[in-house]
């Protein structure tokens, strides 16, 4: 039988337990393949997406949350009149 091979742009709640390898790409460039338990780890996706993630299994699917923001984060917290400020002084309505 003849190995069968099909890429697909999956999000990661569309990865089901028949599928059993993974790929990461990030601008072009493959980060990881392989298993995809070994693929989809929190640091591999953290780097190739620049998002710090938590990563559940949960019946050999993977789920992912967004960690907290912290001071140690990607995340950058504004202050909501500094926001406010920002977008008025552009003139959007």
């Amino acid at each position: 039988m003849p190995l069968e091979i099909r890429i697909m742009k999956l999000g990661i709640e569309e990865i089901v337990p028949s599928i059993t390898h993974a790929m990461l790409i990030n601008a072009g460039n493959v980060m990881d393949k392989g298993e995809k338990r070994d693929v989809l780890t929190e640091s591999l996706l953290d780097e190739t997406f620049r998002v710090p993630v938590k990563v559940e299994w949960e019946n050999e699917r993977p789920w992912i949350r967004i960690k907290s923001p912290s001071a140690n984060s990607y995340f950058q917290i504004h202050e909501p009149s500094k926001v406010t400020k920002n977008i008025n002084e552009r003139g959007n309505p």
